[in-house]
């Protein structure tokens, strides 16, 4: 019998061999950017292997692998926007903090 780590390598090897393109084109489309599309299907089969004992079978898994894809791109650009948000807010503060700190020396 195989040690279920064994098993969920075999899964999701066989699901990256036929699902990766789709997945990446998938992605592609959400975001226009190759890099980013590649780095988020790779994001995408790793979450599938972590979470492969939760998959149920009430979708195919093709159609699990097209969720977890677009949940791992909205996540990625709701960081993004986050990130971006902060940087605008805090912009400011770190011009003024550079300026003070010049004028001390």
């Amino acid at each position: 019998m195989k040690h279920e780590y064994e098993q969920s390598s075999e899964i999701i090897e066989m699901w990256y061999h036929t699902y990766s393109d789709d997945i990446y084109r998938y992605i592609l489309m959400l975001t226009g950017d190759h890099e980013l599309a590649k780095d988020l299907m790779h994001d995408t089969f790793l979450k599938a292997f972590k979470s492969v004992d939760t998959f149920q079978g009430r979708s195919s898994d093709k159609n699990w692998l097209y969720q977890i894809a677009r949940n791992v791109t909205i996540d990625y650009k709701r960081k993004k926007s986050l990130f971006n948000m902060q940087l605008k807010l805090f912009s400011p503060w770190h011009q003024t903090l550079g300026v003070l700190i010049k004028s001390q020396r």
